[in-house]
């Protein structure tokens, strides 16, 4: 149904980001790059696009290419762009080696992460793998 909804509407980003979400629960991280792909080329300024091809990409261990669509989805949400999104650029960025962004990236996602204890714990956890950190 969703593949044939977006066959009907490509208009609409949301429908490749139900089908690609749809597609990432199932492990399916070709297919739903495949779809993002086609999303981004239709809609390049669909920050949801983004995200989810960074996800997707770094499932598969395509460090440069999830970089790229993660600062892409990151320049496009603005001061939107949520903790989370932060702390995923960090991790991308340690595997890539680089240390300093990484650390620059998660001091920007403390900043953001609410007070909820759950955040703060998710934070930390992150900061102990990255060289380097408090």
């Amino acid at each position: 149904p969703l593949r044939r909804a977006l066959q009907l509407v490509p208009e609409h980003a949301e429908a490749s980001l139900m089908l690609a979400q749809a597609l990432l629960e199932q492990r399916k991280f070709t297919q739903a790059i495949g779809v993002l792909e086609a999303g981004v080329a239709r809609h390049p300024n669909e920050r949801g696009l983004h995200h989810q091809l960074a996800i997707a990409r770094g499932a598969l261990g395509e460090w440069q290419a999830a970089l790229t669509a993660r600062q892409t989805a990151l320049r496009l949400a603005g001061d939107r762009a949520s903790w989370q999104q932060w702390l995923h650029l960090a991790q991308i960025q340690q595997r890539l080696g680089d240390d300093a962004a990484a650390q620059e990236a998660l001091a920007r996602a403390r900043s953001l992460a609410p007070a909820a204890e759950q955040g703060h714990l998710v934070l930390d956890h992150a900061l102990v793998s990255v060289p380097g950190s408090p």
